[in-house]
């Protein structure tokens, strides 16, 4: 959502762009509800997109692409051709694709992949050189890492394989260190309270942070 303040800040995008004003050349192959649904909508879980949190959502679709960006393209054009689980807009449905798909819209207007958008846009300006994708390795800096359940217990995860496929990054996938997750929450501490920003604007910020709907997500 961050990434996507900065691209409302240039107006190479707006809260209220729709998908179908990014994804002109598949919008006639788009289901009619989810390619009106806008960039707020994804950010804010009223897209109606489905949820995909599970493993057998996810199992549900076919990914293909040889790279992160093409895997995320082809998944959100499956999503988007099909149904929406309610209509865009009625209400609050935590949606992981409606994150991805807000990524492909950021990566079809940007240029470059997601990964590098967030390097170059956000994490590079706020100073935040640990941030990275993909499940932290155990440190000899004794910086803490992700852990899961397994058989009932709560296990670390030891090896450096991401936790999550890498097309299903723009919904939460970053790995950094407490002090560079410091910098981030400085940045929108201080927007709230009207103080200096170094990336977004006051104005951003304050959009960000502003509860949609009656259970304010």
């Amino acid at each position: 959502a961050s990434l996507a303040a900065t691209f409302v800040r240039d107006r190479l995008l707006s809260w209220d762009t729709t998908i179908e004003d990014v994804l002109a050349v598949e919008a006639a192959t788009l289901h009619p509800s989810l390619r009106q649904a806008t960039l707020e909508q994804l950010l804010s879980h009223r897209s109606g997109a489905p949820a995909f949190s599970s493993g057998a959502e996810l199992s549900s679709v076919e990914v293909q692409g040889e790279t992160a960006s093409a895997q995320r393209l082809h998944f959100a054009l499956q999503v988007l051709r099909a149904p929406p689980a309610q209509e865009p807009g009625s209400g609050f449905l935590y949606s992981n694709a409606g994150y991805v798909i807000a990524g492909v819209l950021l990566e079809r207007v940007g240029g470059k992949p997601f990964e590098d958008l967030m390097r170059e846009r956000l994490f590079s300006p706020l100073g935040m050189g640990s941030a990275n994708f993909g499940a932290p390795s155990p440190s000899d800096e004794g910086q803490p890492i992700g852990h899961f359940t397994r058989e009932g217990a709560q296990a670390v995860y030891l090896e450096a394989e991401p936790a999550i496929p890498a097309f299903l990054q723009p919904a939460g996938d970053v790995s950094l260190t407490l002090e560079d997750y410091g910098r981030y929450l400085r940045e929108h501490l201080c927007g709230l309270q009207g103080a200096g920003t170094r990336v977004l604007s006051y104005e951003a910020i304050q959009h960000l942070h502003e509860p949609i709907g009656e259970s304010g997500g």
